[in-house]
């Protein structure tokens, strides 16, 4: 799983998962874009770019870590997964 910001440094979180959904190798490992926006324009060109889910995460370091605790759980645990990327 893979964790973007919509805002990072050198690129933006969209070009990255641009890239990432472009990519053969990279494209089939889930992405979740992490934002404190809640813009409509935002949460849907998240999804025509590829990603598996748009969450906007809180602000405070306790409940985002809560947060980044049950995506992992949900991910790593409870979704299932494709065994081996595609060619």
């Amino acid at each position: 799983m893979i964790l973007l910001d919509v805002d990072m440094p050198r690129i933006n979180g969209f070009e990255l998962l641009a890239r990432l959904k472009a990519d053969p190798v990279m494209r089939r490992v889930p992405v979740v874009m992490l934002s404190t926006s809640q813009d409509e324009r935002d949460i849907d060109r998240t999804y025509d770019l590829g990603a598996n889910a748009y969450v906007t995460k809180p602000v405070d370091l306790p409940q985002f870590l809560a947060l980044v605790a049950e995506l992992l759980k949900f991910w790593l645990k409870l979704a299932a997964l494709p065994t081996r990327p595609e060619a």
